[in-house]
């Protein structure tokens, strides 16, 4: 009985590796993941946890405010962490919260599903359509709406995308990040403050 064990775990071991769209798949499941989460009680439960971490919730906080799926409870804790300590410090450290998980988005995007993604961009021809407008002069006027994007206290992904097609270096659309995070999260705050 172990040997069969053995070999079903070798065989699916090597179509796992073999499989060229795993990071996709992964995403996916993750995106999945997160959906149910949601919709439990379990969601309320880390919420709770990381409003009484103040600071390190409000680093957990802005990582969440940068995707999708994780704005709307990333706006809760962070206004539920602003009750409680000082303005200034926390939308800092929630901003490197953001930047950071722009950071994990674009690695992985770029580094991870770009690359399983292009031959069936390519197939598509989404791949030529990108490299036109990546050359045309709408590119700045792209890059200036996903930077306009991610100002918003809104998910940063379509942001970065369109960022991405400016052919900017990773580096400086994570620097863009910080002072634009750092308004839109100021903003939020302010706003929620003012507004409770």
């Amino acid at each position: 009985m172990r040997t069969k064990n053995t070999t079903f775990l070798n065989v699916m071991r090597k179509n796992w590796v073999r499989f060229g769209y795993k990071h996709t798949l992964l995403a996916i499941l993750v995106v999945f993941l997160t959906i149910l989460l949601l919709d439990t009680a379990i969601i309320a439960v880390i919420l709770e946890f990381f409003q009484h971490l103040q600071y390190i919730g409000g680093f957990v906080g802005g990582m969440m405010l940068v995707s999708t799926f994780l704005a709307a409870p990333a706006i809760v804790l962070l206004l539920s962490v602003a009750d409680n300590v000082s303005l200034l410090p926390l939308v800092l450290i929630a901003t490197i919260g953001s930047v950071f998980g722009d950071w994990l988005i674009l690695k992985f995007l770029q580094d991870e599903i770009a690359l399983e993604l292009r031959p069936l961009a390519k197939k598509l021809n989404i791949k030529r359509r990108l490299s036109h407008l990546q050359k045309s002069k709408l590119r700045h006027l792209v890059t200036a709406i996903g930077a306009f994007v991610i100002m918003l206290p809104t998910p940063d992904e379509l942001g970065l995308s369109l960022m991405g097609i400016g052919h900017l270096k990773r580096s400086r659309i994570l620097l863009i990040c910080f002072f634009l995070d750092f308004i839109g999260i100021y903003g939020l705050l302010v706003l929620g403050r003012n507004l409770v």
